[in-house]
């Protein structure tokens, strides 16, 4: 202990004596001083960051003329500093001339005393990173070059290259018109939302790794150079800055929310959720209150669902766009009532309040009162404890899965009712249902409700103590709705952040299907697809006309596009009959009469997969399959909507990797009919590749490659079996 003090002592006095790290401490705070003199008279920040870098290169130069004796060392580490300062010096300043402005100096160059804080930052900061590799050039001790010195600068070289590629990556984004006013998120972005931080994070440790061979005693403490490093940019002037003014700019958006909650800072080990963004994304959020809702009820909110305890009144923090809000009772015995919900696009701060009826076992019509609502608003603050945070890193799949459900399309296609049940709500066919008028709600988001009347003779969960409405045997329900089995928590003061996949290990294979009437003239002609088109709802001839004919009642049902009643046109000549039931460009064109564009076919598909997913409506699933094998089938329409196809490839990449492969698997003819489908597409884009934009072709053949490899599926049409065709020489 004597020895270090004595050592420390030593250095100190060498220090005030005028020793080399005096003399360069001089040299450093003198030209900041210096500079800030003239940046205060010109208001002007544009030459700060060369300065800086200026100053690492100038006081790395006259250490190694006053103490450098040629060693392979010495040497490196000065060139690592001043390869590093010169490429970030020139990169900055030419970024500033470009932009003509740095936004950290908008209050500072108005208050040159605020200026001056900066420039003597800067000043310290060049010391407090450089002191380690100042202090290894100064050593007396320059040992041979080994293992720490070639992993320091191996460190070194990572850091420095991540930033380099990090730097010209933002710099091309920001290049493209077509990229203003939006943030990156690829390439190194799609990892960690600050990798050129990192890689200076890692560069100055790797130098401090490499310096250390030189060290004794106190000097080995010179490790807190890296740490104080690490802590300013993540905690101080870097990241918290930066973060701040993207969440100003992009903090609403759907899009940016997923970012935040998917990537981290840096890297997943250093992931955590800053105070100010947390502040941010309560004060943004938007807050669904429910009250009344019995313990032990399945609540969910897009793809996480529990069981809720007794201080459970609802969740906030929910970023601003579109949610799906589901319940189901659940009665002593642990039986699990169909599932309902309803779709909402929820705006930024916007406080929803729901009433649960726990006799209807429903949601009570229509929202709050606004007297309510602002009352509960203005006590949020005393409500806070019994709101489940939402989880943030669930939300990043979910706006993968409904980023293209705009709100148009959400009205266009929810129940007039607004309610998405996963048991249908049926009526004998005839039933005259006059007294229903359904309507909208009007309020601030986005909502389809109807009103007090309508919903009160509508619930779409009865009593599991009285008789059921559904006029459905057991077996044909059980049949229709996927299974429920799930292990649920509790959430008791909060909400459990733990997302949790609705199929289980019981949804083992899909229901069986008929071919829909809209081809049925083409069933001979399409034998390979075949097992793409959905079952149908019209009347199975086969039941007999004793039995009452059940229909959906009116204003409960999706409204999702309808398909043409036959593929082809009237009057269609046989061999026009075949081509359209070999493509299917003409029933997808029927369908777009009416719509916003070819996307809108997109957005439908996606509501078609949610409700399925987590809606756990059968309808959602055999209209997706319709729709799906409809976009494969149609190869004219490949070439006119190429934007499109690209769009669905993405929807589908994501889409295919929520439900287990099984139910793709058609348990009467035994086939896969998605497989088949895919093939279909692949094949019709591989025919129109010489008409498409090579971004598609390329899309394409990657997701292909994907599926064969995560599936094992063969996606090719080729039959070279008992079945293939023959060429006949006449």
């Amino acid at each position: 202990m004597s020895s270090i003090l004595e050592s420390t002592w030593a250095w100190v006095w060498g220090w005030w004596s005028g020793g080399s790290l005096a003399k360069l401490t001089m040299v450093d705070f003198s030209l900041q001083w210096g500079l800030w003199v003239v940046a205060a008279l010109l208001k002007t920040e544009k030459f700060y960051d060369l300065a800086g870098s200026a100053t690492y290169i100038l006081l790395v130069y006259l250490n190694y003329k006053w103490n450098g004796k040629d060693h392979p060392r010495q040497m490196i580490q000065s060139s690592c500093v001043f390869i590093w300062a010169l490429r970030l010096g020139l990169f900055l300043f030419t970024r500033v001339m470009k932009s003509g402005r740095d936004r950290r100096f908008k209050e500072a160059l108005e208050r040159p005393s605020l200026l001056w804080v900066y420039w003597t930052m800067q000043g310290a900061w060049v010391l407090v990173t450089l002191l380690p590799s100042l202090l290894a050039v100064m050593s007396v001790r320059q040992r041979p070059v080994g293992t720490r010195d070639y992993i320091g600068w191996g460190l070194w070289a990572t850091g420095f290259l991540i930033e380099v590629v990090a730097d010209y990556q933002k710099s091309a984004f920001r290049s493209n018109p077509a990229n203003k006013d939006k943030f990156i998120n690829t390439g190194l972005w799609s990892i960690s939302r600050h990798p050129n931080y990192f890689g200076e994070i890692l560069l100055w440790f790797g130098l401090y790794i490499s310096a250390s061979s030189t060290f004794s005693g106190w000097q080995y403490f010179t490790v807190l150079c890296p740490v104080l490093d690490y802590l300013l940019i993540t905690r101080v002037s870097g990241i918290p800055l930066l973060e701040k003014y993207a969440l100003k700019k992009w903090g609403t958006t759907p899009q940016y929310q997923a970012y935040l909650s998917s990537t981290p800072a840096l890297i997943h080990k250093f992931r955590t959720m800053d105070p100010e963004v947390a502040r941010q994304m309560f004060e943004e959020g938007g807050t669904l209150v429910l009250l009344g809702m019995p313990i032990g009820t399945e609540f969910g909110i897009d793809l996480n669902f529990w069981n809720v305890g007794e201080k459970f009144r609802g969740v906030k923090m929910i970023p601003p766009g579109l949610h799906f809000v589901y319940f189901s009772a659940v009665n002593r015995q642990g039986d699990t009532a169909p599932r309902t919900g309803f779709f909402h696009v929820f705006e930024s701060r916007e406080v929803l309040v729901r009433h649960y009826d726990p006799v209807a076992e429903d949601l009570e019509p229509g929202e709050a009162n606004p007297t309510e609502v602002e009352s509960i608003r203005a006590s949020l603050q005393n409500l806070d404890p019994h709101l489940g945070a939402y989880p943030l890193e669930s939300w990043s799949k979910w706006v993968s899965l409904t980023q293209h459900i705009s709100p148009s399309e959400l009205r266009r296609m929810v129940p007039l009712s607004g309610k998405i049940c996963s048991a249908p709500e049926l009526i004998t066919e005839g039933e005259t249902d006059g007294k229903r008028q359904w309507s909208r709600s009007k309020r601030k988001g986005v909502s389809i409700e109807a009103d007090s009347e309508q919903l009160q003779s509508n619930s779409s969960i009865s009593n599991p103590s009285s008789s059921t409405h559904l006029m459905v045997s057991d077996d044909t329900l059980a049949s229709s709705v996927p299974s429920t089995t799930t292990t649920t928590t509790s959430i008791e003061s909060i909400a459990p952040t733990t997302s949790v996949n609705i199929f289980t290990s019981s949804t083992t294979s899909s229901p069986s299907y008929t071919a829909s009437q809209q081809d049925a003239d083409c069933i001979n002609n399409t034998s390979q697809d075949s097992s793409m088109v959905p079952a149908p709802t019209p009347n199975n001839p086969g039941i007999s006309s004793k039995m009452p004919n059940m229909v959906p009642r009116p204003g409960t049902e999706v409204r999702f596009t309808k398909f043409p009643a036959k593929p082809y046109q009237d009057g269609a000549t046989p061999s026009e009959v075949t081509r359209h039931c070999l493509d299917s460009t003409y029933s997808v064109r029927c369908m777009l009469e009416g719509l916003e564009s070819a996307k809108s076919l997109v957005a439908e598909l996606q509501l078609a997969f949610v409700t399925f997913l987590v809606g756990q409506m059968w309808d959602g699933w055999e209209h997706w399959r319709a729709l799906l094998s409809s976009l494969c089938r149609a190869s004219q329409l490949i070439e006119e909507e190429p934007q499109m196809y690209n769009t669905l490839l993405s929807v589908l990449h994501f889409q295919i990797n929520e439900v287990p492969e099984d139910l793709f698997v058609d348990i009467v003819e035994s086939n896969n009919f998605l497989a088949a489908g895919m093939a279909t597409l692949f094949t019709n884009l591989a025919d129109a590749q010489a008409n498409l934009p090579p971004t598609l072709t390329r899309k394409a053949e990657r997701f292909r490659a994907h599926l064969s490899t995560k599936f094992d599926w063969d996606l090719s049409l080729e039959d070279t079996g008992e079945d293939a065709p023959v060429v006949v020489d006449l």
